[in-house]
């Protein structure tokens, strides 16, 4: 299966908070299907669709989620400011499911 997609390019460059203060800006790669021609974005496994947070940043967060902190003392603890949307806990929280 691998045979069957080639690369198309890159998607847009994005910027990612990382932990502490650091950004990182990434350009995933894009591949086209050879069989249909969609077009697909690749993302690294240190990032997740559509969030602007690495992988280890929501880890962290969903850990201080379960030992019970709220999104304020985890903004607090993470270095940023609530209005950053750090809204992971609610999803990890035991009544949500």
């Amino acid at each position: 299966m691998v045979d069957s997609v080639a690369r198309w390019g890159h998607g847009r460059a994005r910027i990612v908070r990382s932990v502490g203060v650091t950004t990182l800006t990434v350009r995933p790669q894009r591949v086209r299907c050879r069989d249909c021609g969609a077009t697909y974005v690749l993302l690294p496994t240190a990032l997740q669709v559509r969030r602007a947070d690495t992988t280890e940043v929501i880890g962290i967060v969903l850990a201080y989620t379960a030992k019970g902190l709220g999104f304020r003392s985890i903004g607090e603890r993470m270095g940023r400011p609530e209005s950053t949307g750090i809204d992971r806990a609610p999803l990890a929280a035991p009544d949500y499911w």
